[in-house]
């Protein structure tokens, strides 16, 4: 049988595996929950079908025991199939990054390019595209960003990354957005540029701008939330040139020929309307783009596990998938790992980096800006205590949030915040105006309402209010403003620009919530080409992935330090760079 997800729980715990990948893990025991995976016993009595170890004791031959997931279904009879389209190229998803391979093929040279996607249009969350430079940025007088620091990112995932993709990023990035400002100016749209973290540039945490979005200035007038109009309007220029997209068509299977040792030549789909069946031949290749995995429980416990419990809590499992889901932090979990699964089932191994690596999962309190910016006030731990230098970009902060007693923070800051310079803008864009302090108190009052701040004429009625230590509490405020008052931090050192005191009320807190999660990235083994590869890295013969799938890009958490990165990169650039590969080498 295969193992289970108690089991592994139970294996996990005695090894230590997840409590080296976060502090997560220690919420989550054997019991903790009623579901007990979506495993089945295996049909074979061979290696599938080892022996059910007895107590709590496992052997190394346990742990190679496959997860349901891993074992391929059944192929689909021939019989079912209705329907045989024949491509040359036949994309899996049509999010940003399975549009931009498929307009890409088309655009060097590919002539018969079909998308195949489980959902009813053009899919996409968020709208953050980072690019190193632009003739947008060339016109507002910007340089290009160095390459300083896409290396700082490099080492902030422990270099434990796949580099050959993020230079040929670095290198292939100003053309891929060059053409789409082209294609979105001349629909009538117009270039927004996401504000950073509002971090000094000589700082470690400074974000350099260069996250761009496609705006109309109406219902898509803010960075960070426009990918819906970029991927509409790609969608239409692909079918305008004469690509084709199978909507509500799910992918299911891949053909591989040769006993699953030739080339991948077809994807088999279900007509999600009436339960038939299609084949697409792949004359040249099959890319796959078809998201996350972060709506299937077992892929989540075996390979992020340290976030797994968190989304079990939420009830993520057990909502339905929804293949139009947009963007929505507040309900984690959006695709159940369909191309992940149908790789393995063809032979392709894992990426080298487990766990996975979670966006979003981090920690916070406090208001900011934009959901790229950190709060620069006091952070206290559940004992009163700071624990950490809050100057800081917030993905990042989060983490040593998450790191601290208990798992929680506690923000406090008072009215002079509403006046922090270049934090608080009417929208995300970087030339938005900057909004008003009585604006700023207004929405924390709004806050307030909604039970996620807390205000107090006095501290004393703040601390009570946020269930701290009452004298802790005001000892630490204390000698925080006395290094606010000397303009040096002499416990965290945090730069004097984040040094604001605490002695203008009102005075107002926060209580970090649940971690929020927006996706888990990566998957199946992708080499520089962005081939899907076997264990031994040989690449699988027609097979590709792009966008959020694309294995050991991100080796340890998304740190938002490059705002953009993965559609910037992995979803804009890698998948314009794969379609023209495919269209000149295939």
């Amino acid at each position: 049988m295969e193992l289970d997800r108690r089991s592994f729980l139970k294996t996990a715990l005695v090894t230590g595996s997840l409590a080296a990948t976060g502090a997560l893990a220690a919420c989550s025991t054997p019991n903790s929950s009623p579901n007990t995976g979506t495993q089945t016993p295996a049909a074979d009595t061979g290696a599938n079908s080892t022996p059910a170890p007895s107590g709590d004791i496992f052997t190394p031959e346990d742990l190679k025991r496959k997860w349901a997931f891993e074992i391929p279904p059944d192929p689909i009879p021939e019989a079912q199939i209705a329907e045989t389209v024949d491509a040359d190229l036949v994309v899996v998803g049509c999010g940003t990054s399975g549009l931009l391979t498929a307009i890409s093929a088309l655009e060097h040279g590919m002539k018969n390019v079909v998308i195949v996607s489980a959902s009813k249009a053009p899919v996409s969350r968020g709208g953050s595209n980072n690019t190193v430079f632009s003739k947008y940025m060339a016109e507002q007088g910007m340089k290009k960003i160095p390459i300083k620091y896409y290396q700082k990112e490099i080492s902030q995932q422990y270099n434990n990354v796949n580099q050959a993709l993020w230079y040929k990023f670095y290198n292939n990035s100003e053309e891929t957005m060059d053409y789409l400002i082209d294609l979105m100016t001349s629909k009538g749209y117009y270039v927004g540029m996401e504000i950073n973290a509002n971090i000094p540039e000589d700082d470690l945490y400074y974000q350099p701008f260069s996250s761009h979005a496609f705006l109309d200035g109406k219902e898509f007038a803010t960075p960070g939330t426009a990918q819906p109009l970029l991927v509409a309007t790609v969608a239409a220029e692909f079918e305008a040139k004469g690509g084709k997209i199978f909507y509500q068509n799910k992918a299911e299977q891949l053909i591989r020929e040769g006993n699953n040792t030739g080339r991948v030549s077809a994807v088999i789909a279900q007509r999600l309307e009436d339960g038939s069946y299609a084949r697409y031949n792949a004359a040249k290749a099959v890319v796959l783009a078809t998201g996350d995995f972060s709506k299937d429980r077992d892929m989540m416990y075996k390979y992020a596990p340290s976030f797994a419990p968190v989304l079990e809590e939420a009830g993520t499992f057990e909502i339905p998938v929804d293949y139009d889901k947009g963007l929505d932090p507040f309900v984690p979990g959006l695709m159940p790992g369909d191309g992940q699964k149908m790789g393995l089932w063809v032979g392709a191994a894992w990426q080298k980096n487990v766990p996975n690596t979670l966006m979003g999962a981090t920690i916070g309190a406090g208001p900011a800006g934009t959901y790229a910016q950190g709060f620069p006030g006091l952070i206290v731990d559940r004992n009163g205590k700071r624990f950490m230098n809050e100057f800081a970009s917030n993905r990042l902060a989060g983490m040593s949030a998450w790191h601290t007693d208990g798992s929680q923070c506690f923000a406090i800051w008072d009215t002079k915040y509403a006046s922090y310079p270049n934090m608080w803008h009417d929208t995300w864009d970087s030339k938005s105006p900057t909004t008003p302090p009585d604006q700023v108190l207004a929405g924390w009052d709004q806050g307030i309402a909604a039970g996620f701040y807390f205000k107090a004429d006095t501290l004393d009625d703040l601390i009570k209010q946020l269930g701290l230590p009452l004298e802790a509490t005001k000892a630490t405020i204390e000698r925080y403003n006395g290094f606010c008052a000397t303009g040096q931090d002499l416990d965290f050192y945090k730069r004097e620009e984040g040094l604001t005191s605490i002695d203008a009320g009102p005075f107002y807190g926060a209580v970090s919530r649940t971690p929020d999660f927006l996706t888990v990235l990566g998957g199946l083994r992708t080499n520089s080409d962005l081939q899907v590869c076997e264990e031994d890295d040989t690449p699988i013969p027609g097979l590709y992935n792009v966008g959020t799938m694309i294995g050991d890009f991100f080796g340890g958490i998304y740190t938002f330090q490059i705002q953009g990165a993965n559609y910037g990169a992995c979803c804009c650039t890698l998948g314009y760079v794969t379609g023209k590969y495919i269209a000149e080498n295939e």
